[in-house]
């Protein structure tokens, strides 16, 4: 289904500082967009059946978790979390009113000098349609966890990982130096809150992310 705001997308992906509309993935090894993180880029319909969430953390129990996960998955960063945003795509349905059930997330985490993104999976319906999982920026900084124009594929992403925990992937986003193509992806992301924490209206019902100002 089309969207035309900033942010948290029906269609499985989170966008920064300008809309998008797309529901078909583009391959990211000949992408050339804006940046985009897509923990499952397809075409979601969740009118019928499902929920899209999100929240943002500053303080408690969700910052500690962050911070233990990413210290034990980037051993020696010395990480301490002091921002989280979660955004949760629970047993949403492919387009159009297909009765499937497909659960992914996505959590961006950031200490102001070091960001991280992690991807994680539920089951995962399998579908005869393109879909793309990972992310890109707009000059030259990419991952691609799985890419098909078949979809089949992507019913396992539950049991893979590049971190040990099945179903779950990890990203540092920022490795390089402050002029880094890659450096503020997700560091000092600000938000503004649009809408309510319940994306199950698809007209216009999402949030704008944008990069802070340094």
């Amino acid at each position: 289904m089309e969207e035309h705001n900033n942010g948290v997308n029906n269609n499985g992906y989170l966008t920064f500082d300008q809309s998008w509309t797309n529901y078909t993935p583009v391959e990211f090894t000949v992408y050339s967009g804006s940046d985009i993180i897509a923990p499952l880029w397809t075409d979601i319909d969740n009118r019928a059946n499902g929920v899209i969430s999100y929240n943002q953390y500053s303080k408690g129990s969700v910052l500690s978790q962050a911070t233990q996960d990413i210290n034990q998955y980037f051993p020696g960063v010395n990480f301490t979390a002091s921002w989280v945003f979660v955004a949760t795509w629970d047993r949403v349905a492919y387009f159009s009113y297909s009765g499937t059930e497909t659960s992914f997330q996505v959590v961006l985490i950031s200490s102001g000098n070091a960001s991280f993104v992690l991807m994680n999976y539920g089951p995962i319906a399998p579908k005869n349609k393109t879909m793309e999982a990972g992310y890109a920026t707009n000059i030259t900084d990419r991952f691609t966890i799985l890419w098909s124009n078949i979809g089949v594929s992507f019913s396992n992403l539950n049991n893979t990982s590049n971190v040990n925990v099945l179903g779950r992937w990890a990203f540092r986003v920022n490795k390089g130096p402050r002029d880094s193509t890659t450096k503020d992806t997700i560091h000092a992301v600000r938000l503004k809150l649009t809408t309510s924490l319940n994306l199950k209206d698809t007209n216009n019902q999402m949030i704008i992310l944008q990069h802070a100002s340094s």
